[in-house]
């Protein structure tokens, strides 16, 4: 509704179940808006003092559709703040709790059925589009935040048909579920439209998802596919401006919609899933649904429909599967470089002190968080431990050996594991901190076992503290790490690569073995274990002399 205005969303807000415990945050936002939104229409809507007497009466002049029209109103509360702080007017802390409760606000807007009609097709493609910032950290978290709004913030309504189509059960189907259209194309062509949805089609037709193995369960895949569809028919509805009476599921085969759908994915959200070989796959899965009562084809071969979209589909995989000519590319966010690495491990250092930036005191749990994705961080860089190694590694399992140069020999007795028990070598800052983490920090817990490493419990849930870490937490304290310090959304093993460079058999640690190291041709993969071939010679040379505490003219003699 184009009348909607901020006076009945603040107050539909306010008497919310969520925010009725809540009357800081009514309080805070009401303050927000009398000083830092309601001055931005100031002689045009009203006067200044009347923000003050007749506040309510000001919220009233300014319909939604004008709150959201760019430039967005968070967007420039938040830069007016960030001047405040800046100049030293206002406390950082509060000005995150204005952000907090105008965002809130904004969000809890954009979850209700009336917003899309309220505030226009223009204004929403606006809010959605992505973010640009020279900032590589800023522009990945703001593109993250634009993914979310397709489904969370903006659900389309379908008609009653298309809902039947795609939850109703074997043989509840009808023909009068179906558009006049389809009904006539199908009836032209003396073919049999479905008689059951599309969801319990696949449920019960399971080796139809087995020519795309994935991890995931059977219910789960058929859910992305719902909701891939959802996708497609919001953008249909909002973004083409078609009526509730012109969605239907056939137009998911078009493959010219497919197309423009495609390009509007990549041009305005980037966020389509797998991109355009996605989309086909999701287009071929309604096609086979649709299709599958009128071909005597076990692979529904005989369906020109079908084959069309197939046809496009391998084309597309092929296309995306095919090598770059220049095999020496490199994708520069795809990978860290050492001194990245090394950054990151001493960034993840000071987080580990007592007192935050601005010097107030952190909580021990706080500390503990920081202490523990360090240690994680620096025993995969620096040993290569896997994430399953990491969690089940034990107190007793760290047996002490010797210091060779800056760095200390340390066994890891996984006997009792399925591991490989093992020498490693690590630095002895890491060393001395890991001993700091077993001595005094892990007592504050003092969990019920022997691992090294163990939840410390989420901040709205602390019943798991002191349990064990599974292998997807681990992946996920080091996937946050790598994130947080660099900017780069990279997988965890990223940082095992540089290991290589320090497991080196004791038993074997002589000047011939060393001098067959420093010769290592980087060309030969087979012969580097895991060594990227863009690691020059000269960076192995050295690393190797560093950590072993040695010089060179110690093996350049003859």
């Amino acid at each position: 509704m184009a009348s909607y205005n901020l006076k009945l969303a603040f107050e539909q807000f306010t008497q919310a179940d969520s925010v009725k415990t809540k009357k800081r945050l009514s309080t805070t936002l009401k303050f927000v808006l009398k000083q830092y939104v309601l001055p931005l229409w100031k002689g045009q809507k009203y006067k200044d003092r009347e923000i003050e007497s007749h506040f309510e009466g000001c919220l009233a002049k300014i319909s939604i559709e004008e709150f959201r029209h760019p430039p967005l109103i968070e967007d420039v509360v938040a830069h007016k703040l960030q001047a405040l702080v800046t100049d030293g007017k206002l406390k950082r802390g509060t000005a995150d709790n204005y952000r907090s409760a105008l965002n809130k606000f904004i969000k809890w807007m954009q979850s209700q059925d009336w917003y899309l009609e309220a505030v226009g097709t223009e204004n929403v493609e606006a809010e959605s589009s992505p973010f640009k910032s020279r900032d590589l950290r800023t522009a990945r978290k703001r593109q993250k935040r634009t993914r979310v709004k397709i489904f969370d913030f903006y659900p389309v309504k379908i008609p009653l048909r298309l809902e039947r189509q795609i939850e109703a059960g074997p043989d509840e189907l009808k023909v009068e579920d179906f558009g006049v259209q389809l009904q006539h194309k199908f009836q032209q062509r003396q073919w049999r439209l479905p008689t059951t949805g599309l969801r319990c089609f696949y449920l019960l037709k399971p080796e139809l998802f087995q020519e795309t193995p994935s991890n995931s369960s059977l219910e789960k895949q058929v859910k992305d596919l719902v909701d891939d569809i959802h996708q497609f028919l919001w953008w249909k509805r909002i973004v083409r401006q078609q009526s509730l009476d012109q969605l239907d599921l056939v137009d998911i085969t078009n493959p010219d919609l497919l197309s423009e759908f495609t390009a509007w994915g990549h041009d305005k959200r980037r966020c389509l899933r797998n991109g355009a070989a996605g989309v086909l796959s999701f287009a071929l899965k309604v096609s086979q649904w649709l299709y599958h009562l009128n071909s005597s084809d076990l692979f529904l071969q005989d369906i020109e429909e079908l084959n069309l979209l197939s046809e496009m589909f391998k084309e597309n995989f092929t296309t995306k599967s095919t090598p770059a000519k220049d095999s020496n590319h490199v994708v520069l966010e795809e990978y860290l470089s050492i001194e990245e690495c090394e950054k990151i491990l001493l960034e993840l250092r000071q987080d580990c002190e007592p007192n935050d930036v601005r010097g107030l005191p952190r909580t021990h749990r706080a500390i503990m968080l920081s202490w523990q994705r360090y240690l994680i961080s620096g025993l995969t860089y620096y040993s290569g431990l896997h994430p399953a190694e990491i969690r089940q590694l034990k107190i007793q399992q760290l047996i002490f050996k010797e210091d060779i140069g800056d760095c200390v020999v340390i066994y890891l007795d996984f006997q009792e594991c399925t591991w490989q028990s093992r020498h490693v070598l690590l630095p002895k800052f890491i060393v001395a901190d890991l001993n700091d983490w077993m001595t005094i920090w892990r007592n504050r817990v003092n969990p019920k076992h022997d691992f090294v490493f163990f939840s410390l419990g989420a901040n709205n849930n602390l019943d798991t503290e002191g349990q064990p870490l599974d292998s997807t937490a681990v992946n996920a304290i080091l996937s946050r790490a790598i994130y947080k310090h660099s900017g780069k959304m990279l997988a965890p093993s990223i940082l095992r690569r540089f290991a290589a460079l320090r497991l080196v058999p004791l038993s074997l640690l002589s000047k011939s073995l060393l001098h067959e190291m420093l010769e290592i041709d980087l060309s030969n993969t087979s012969s580097t274990k895991g060594i990227k071939n863009f690691f020059s010679q000269i960076l192995l040379r050295d690393r190797i002399i560093r950590d072993l505490g040695l010089s060179f003219n110690d093996f350049t003699e003859d």
